[in-house]
């Protein structure tokens, strides 16, 4: 009986200690937890670290590019005037010549400095010309340039008939009148400008009835004064006819390319006829009057 209470008694004793030991267990099981947590929270502090400084390399590597390529433009721009600054500089060339360019070395001297084709004033108007600036301005003329300061044209035309000779033929109707040059009343054209110009005029004559007798009419085309004419037109026919409506009809032509000074004077006359031939017109306006400045001479 003793026997069995000392061991009953012993085996309190150990399952006491077994008690202690158990709990001291659980408390290391615990810490250990709690420094498993803390391991966790610190690997994801360093987590997001890394992430915000992936964000802000990448920050840094986008605002490096940018300044890279503003510091190469920039270089490009400061050897663009460093060219300009040093042609200007030993040359010693003013930056305007006081008129219009008649050269490469013209334009050499107004700061151009790329090659290629040019505008210049030429011997009587504006040409175009290849420039080489690496050979001391060289020109090469390729050939003019269609400039004009303004446009100049008229188109005009009757309505009735006209015999009367010597005297400018007037017109009736303006079918374009650019420049304000052609006066309608009068039938004389003014060159507004100095160039060279181009006229044509289109008619119709009308004959009375003849035999052996030819009619004839014609036109010309004066500068200035009466008796300097610079075009001519004639028409004439043999045995012609007429009935009670009309007489026999045919065309006249004339055309002219001529060199004006601002201030010329240009019209049309019947400068000879035989009989009562006319220059026929009604309504269908086949008498017609043209002119245009084709080029114009340019002067400084």
């Amino acid at each position: 009986m003793i026997i069995w209470f000392l061991h009953l008694r012993k085996t309190a004793e150990n399952l006491t200690d077994a008690q202690y030991e158990i709990a001291s267990l659980t408390t290391d099981v615990e810490d250990v937890k709690q420094q498993s947590n803390d391991t966790y929270n610190y690997v994801e502090e360093l987590k997001a670290g890394w992430t915000a400084t992936d964000i802000a390399v990448a920050d840094l590597m986008r605002d490096l590019n940018v300044a890279r390529e503003e510091a190469l433009a920039s270089n490009v721009r400061i050897a663009e005037l460093a060219s300009t600054l040093n042609v200007a500089t030993l040359l010693n060339w003013d930056s305007s010549i006081g008129a219009m360019p008649g050269s490469c070395a013209d334009l050499r001297r107004i700061e151009h400095v790329k090659n290629g084709i040019h505008l210049a004033m030429g011997e009587k108007g504006v040409e175009s010309v290849y420039c080489d600036f690496t050979s001391e301005g060289k020109n090469r003329w390729i050939g003019y340039a269609d400039v004009k300061t303004a446009p100049v044209y008229f188109s005009v035309q009757r309505t009735s008939r006209f015999n009367k000779t010597n005297v400018p033929i007037p017109f009736d109707l303006a079918k374009s009148a650019i420049g304000n040059a052609m006066n309608l009343t009068s039938g004389i054209f003014t060159a507004p400008k100095t160039g060279t110009y181009f006229f044509i005029f289109n008619g119709l004559v009308e004959f009375d009835e003849t035999s052996n007798v030819i009619p004839y009419l014609a036109v010309g085309l004066f500068l200035n004064k009466s008796g300097n004419r610079i075009a001519l037109a004639l028409t004439e026919e043999a045995y012609t006819v007429k009935d009670q409506y009309r007489g026999q009809r045919a065309p006249l032509a004339l055309q002219t390319t001529i060199r004006l000074q601002e201030g010329d004077q240009v019209w049309l006359e019947i400068l000879a006829q035989s009989g009562t031939v006319s220059l026929f017109d009604n309504t269908n306006n086949h008498s017609a009057f043209t002119g245009w400045l084709m080029e114009e001479e340019i002067s400084l």
